[in-house]
C-alpha cells in the first residue's frame, strides 16, 4: 500500500489496532497463555511485545520530531507526503522469523496492563499529530533493527505493518 498523506498512515494504523483490539477483546486465560505448536511467544507475550514496541517509536517520534522542528523542516502546503510503501518490508516480514531485541522482550505483564501501554502510547501518537502535520518528517531517519534507516513517515506504516505481522501470528495460535 501507497500512503500520499499523514492522514492516510494514521488510518492505517487505527484501523489495524482496531482489528487487533477487536481480536483480542474476548481472550480467556487459556487463549492468552496459548502458542503456536512449534514454540514461540504465547498470545500475552505477543501483545505485551506489540505494546512495547509501540511505546518505544512513539519515544523515537518525539525525538525525531524534535529534529525535524528544529531544522525548520516544514510539511508541504498540500499535506502530500508520499508516495510512502513499506510492502517490500511487509512482504519479507511476513515470510521471515526475527529476534526481538533485549529492550522490546516481553516480561510477563498482564493482557490488560498492554493493552493501556497501547492506549496511551496511541493516545501520545494522536497527541503529536497537530506537529507531525506541520513537519516534513521524510528528512529524518533512524535504523530499524532489521530494515535499516526508516525516515519518520516510514516508522509509523512499520506500526502497522508490525502489529498486522503479529495479529496474524496470534489469529495462528488461536485457530491451532
Amino acid at each position: 500500500m501507497k500512503y500520499e498523506t499523514l492522514s492516510e498512515i494514521f488510518s492505517f494504523i487505527d484501523a489495524t489496532r482496531t482489528r487487533l483490539v477487536e481480536k483480542i477483546a474476548t481472550l480467556t486465560a487459556d487463549h492468552e497463555n496459548a502458542r503456536a505448536e512449534t514454540g514461540g511467544w504465547s498470545v500475552r507475550e505477543i501483545i505485551e511485545h506489540i505494546s512495547i514496541v509501540e511505546k518505544q517509536i512513539v519515544r523515537l517520534t518525539g525525538l525525531m520530531l524534535m529534529k525535524a522542528e528544529t531544522a525548520g523542516e516544514k510539511a508541504s502546503p498540500d499535506g502530500r507526503i508520499g508516495p510512502v510503501s513499506l510492502d517490500r518490508i511487509a512482504e519479507r516480514a511476513s515470510r521471515e522469523k526475527y529476534q526481538a531485541p533485549e529492550t522490546a522482550l516481553p516480561t510477563g505483564a498482564a493482557v490488560s496492563d498492554s493493552l493501556a501501554v497501547m492506549r496511551d502510547s496511541r493516545d501520545a501518537l494522536h497527541a503529536l499529530r497537530p506537529r507531525l502535520e506541520a513537519s516534513n518528517l521524510s528528512t529524518v531517519s533512524y535504523p530499524h533493527p532489521v530494515f535499516g534507516p526508516l525516515n519518520l513517515y516510514e516508522w509509523f506504516v512499520m506500526i502497522g505493518v508490525h502489529e498486522e505481522r503479529h495479529l496474524r501470528q496470534i489469529e495462528a495460535i488461536l485457530i491451532d
